[in-house]
C-alpha cells in the first residue's frame, strides 16, 4: 500500500464515521463531506490500481515465509486468511441477503495477515448471507493464487520439490495446493495427521487474534454500524490500514478493549464446506506438510 500520506483522507473519513451523527448538517457541512467522500474513491481506486500492477517482489515473498517460519513454526508459508462479519443496519433493498447464518445483519470482511498479525489483503463489502468460500473464489487473492502470482517462479524447493508457498485456513475455506486446512476431526487419523493440525491450528491462530485486535481498537466493527452501506467497505479498509499503522508502530493496546469485544451478543457465524470441494491434487501438499513435521517431531 502507499505511504502515510495516502492514509489522510482515510483518517479523516473514520473518524467523521465515528463522530455522532448530528441531524441538523448545515449545507456547508454537507458539502465538505461530498468532497471528503469523492477524494476517499478516489484514493481506494488508486490504491487498488497499485496493488493490482505492483505485485510483491520475489525478495519480499522469501522474507514473509521466512518471517512465518520463525514466529509460528510453519514452513513454506506466506500467512493466515480468516473472515470477520460486521453488523450494519437493515439496508433500504436487498435486505434479505444480508442476515447471515448466525441469524443477524451484516458485511463480511476476508483478510489475510503475515506473521505478525498484520494485514496484506483484505476483501470487503459481501452480504453476510455469502458463505467464505464463495467470498474467496470471488476475491483478488484465489485468482493471484491461481497465476501464481503469491510465490517466487520458479518456486522454491520443499521436502526435495519445487513448491508454491502457502497459505492457511480452517474449514469454511476448500482445500487448495496453496491454502491448507486441518484434516477434519476423526479417531482414524494417523500420528502424523494429529501433529499437522495441532501445528496448522497454532500457526493460523495469528488471523483469529489480528482480526480481534483490530475490531477491538476500532470497536466501530464490532458495534452494529449505522453508516450508510455503501460506505462500510471503505471503513473496513480504513480500519484495517490503520490498524497495520498502528501495529508497526507498536501503539499502546490496552486489554479492556479486548474484554469488550469478547462478550459479543452476536456470535460470529461459522461454515465448512463439504469434502467435495476441496481439490483431489492438494492433499499430495498436504501431506508433503505432513511428512515435514513428522520428520520435525521424531
Amino acid at each position: 500500500m502507499a505511504g502515510e500520506e495516502a492514509l489522510q483522507p482515510l483518517m479523516f473519513l473514520l473518524m467523521y464515521m465515528l463522530m455522532k451523527r448530528r441531524k441538523d448538517l448545515n449545507r456547508a457541512e454537507e458539502q465538505k463531506r461530498r468532497e471528503m467522500l469523492r477524494r476517499v474513491r478516489h484514493r481506494q481506486y488508486f490504491l487498488q490500481r497499485q496493488r493490482r500492477m505492483l505485485m510483491p517482489s520475489e525478495q519480499e515473498l522469501e522474507d514473509a515465509a521466512r518471517l512465518f517460519h520463525r514466529r509460528w513454526g510453519f514452513p513454506h508459508c506466506m500467512g493466515a486468511v480468516d473472515s470477520l462479519h460486521i453488523a450494519i443496519v437493515a439496508p433500504s433493498s436487498n435486505a434479505a441477503s444480508y442476515w447471515n447464518s448466525a441469524d443477524w445483519l451484516s458485511v463480511v470482511l476476508q483478510g489475510v495477515v503475515n506473521g505478525l498479525g498484520q494485514f496484506w489483503d483484505v476483501c470487503a463489502g459481501f452480504p453476510g448471507s455469502t458463505d467464505d468460500a464463495a467470498i474467496l473464489q470471488n476475491s483478488a487473492l484465489w485468482a493471484a493464487a491461481s497465476e501464481g502470482s503469491l510465490s517466487p517462479q520458479p518456486p522454491r524447493p520443499f521436502m526435495g520439490r519445487p513448491l508454491p508457498y502457502v497459505l492457511l485456513g480452517d474449514e469454511a475455506y476448500p482445500l487448495q495446493s496453496w491454502l491448507l486446512k486441518c484434516y477434519p476431526e476423526s479417531p482414524e487419523l494417523t500420528p502424523a495427521q494429529q501433529v499437522f493440525n495441532q501445528q496448522l491450528s497454532r500457526a493460523r491462530s495469528v488471523a483469529d487474534s489480528a482480526l480481534l485486535r483490530l475490531k477491538a481498537r476500532w470497536q466501530c466493527l464490532h458495534k452494529r454500524n449505522d453508516c450508510s452501506l455503501d460506505l462500510v467497505p471503505t471503513m473496513i479498509l480504513t480500519c484495517c490500514i490503520l490498524h497495520n499503522v498502528c501495529e508497526v508502530h507498536r501503539d499502546a493496546f490496552v486489554d479492556e478493549w479486548l474484554e469488550a469485544v469478547s462478550d459479543a451478543k452476536c456470535s460470529q457465524p461459522t461454515s465448512s464446506v463439504p469434502a467435495l470441494a476441496d481439490d483431489p491434487t492438494a492433499e499430495e501438499v498436504r501431506s508433503l506438510f505432513c511428512d515435514y513435521f513428522q520428520q520435525e517431531h521424531d
